[in-house]
């Protein structure tokens, strides 16, 4: 890699089911299952078939009473007027109908915002700069101030201290709902109460890649190589500290991030830098022993974790 080159382009790879979320849901009068997959309808073009409007009223009136939709409508009707449909994962082969978390898209089509990336790339940046220097750690943990603060300056850059502009993340290139998405079924594990409601995602499915066109300012203090060697070593970290024993192992290749729902406290909160600088007694988290750890993880079917990915510099 040159070191000098402040322009690059990276590769994700998806390791295990990500999701990153647009804030909607759809419910199941938006949506059926069939032959293993999902298939999300468009409801404004189905309200517009002239062969729906002999239908529409019974519709509008039974919709109320939480009827699948396909028990309102034939499918055969349903079938002219479908956005989408994406594959059931195993985990979600008998899963009720409930709603749906949608994965965040533009103009119908599935990407990776660059703000997701970044954030994570900041989160092990954040981690290395405090690690190196305790006694701004300390004060952090001890003020519950912001770490940024000291974070920003320490990458250089150009700007106000705060909101230095150290490095560009474009948003990912675009992948269709088919060739990219599933549906999985996720619960949390460890509760003391046992088993929580399930939730179903729209979420990448393993494999599925998307690049990413990164810059560093000129003035940046890092280069592509030392960046990215913080990444991995501090989510290598995460991994060890979040993994449990029945987890599904990773076949990691690359250089190891972890984006989305189900991240945990180990890759979004200073947890991890309180227990390796053992001051967790300056560290509160709700309902979390700080210097064990939080006692649920969210899984997939028991043993996937979500989230997990893999970056690769594009030569």
């Amino acid at each position: 890699m040159d070191k000098h080159r402040s322009s690059f382009k990276v590769q994700l790879k998806v390791l295990t089911p990500l999701h990153i979320g647009s804030g909607e849901t759809i419910s199941k009068l938006d949506y059926f299952l069939e032959a293993g997959r999902c298939w999300r309808i468009n409801l404004d073009t189905l309200f517009a078939d002239p062969d729906f409007q002999p239908l529409r009223e019974k519709f509008l009136e039974s919709a109320p009473s939480g009827q699948p939709i396909d028990q309102l409508i034939p499918k055969e009707l349903l079938k002219r007027h479908i956005r989408y449909k994406i594959p059931l994962h195993f985990s979600a082969q008998n899963a009720n109908l409930i709603e749906v978390r949608l994965f965040t898209k533009s103009a119908g089509r599935v990407y990776i915002p660059g703000s997701s990336l970044k954030g994570a790339v900041l989160s092990a940046l954040c981690y290395d700069i405090l690690m190196r220097r305790p006694q701004d750690a300390d004060a952090v943990l001890r003020r519950y101030s912001d770490p940024l603060g000291i974070t920003l300056p320490e990458l250089g850059g150009t700007g106000e201290s705060k909101f230095t502009h150290w490095l560009d993340v474009s948003d990912s290139d675009f992948h269709s709902p088919e060739e990219s998405l599933e549906i999985v079924q996720a619960k949390v594990t460890g509760a003391r109460r046992g088993g929580q409601i399930p939730i179903l995602y729209e979420t990448l499915k393993p494999d599925t890649r998307f690049t990413f066109a990164l810059k560093l300012d000129s003035h940046s203090r890092l280069t592509p190589e030392n960046l990215f060697q913080k990444v991995g070593e501090f989510y290598r970290m995460v991994l060890a500290k979040d993994r449990l024993s029945i987890d599904t192992a990773l076949s990691i290749n690359g250089i190891l991030i972890r984006l989305g729902q189900g991240s945990g406290m180990f890759a979004t909160s200073l947890l991890l830098l309180a227990q390796d600088l053992r001051l967790t007694h300056l560290y509160r988290l709700p309902r979390v022993d700080t210097r064990i750890g939080p006692r649920t993880r969210k899984r997939i079917q028991q043993n996937i974790p979500m989230g997990w990915a893999e970056l690769e510099v594009v030569k």
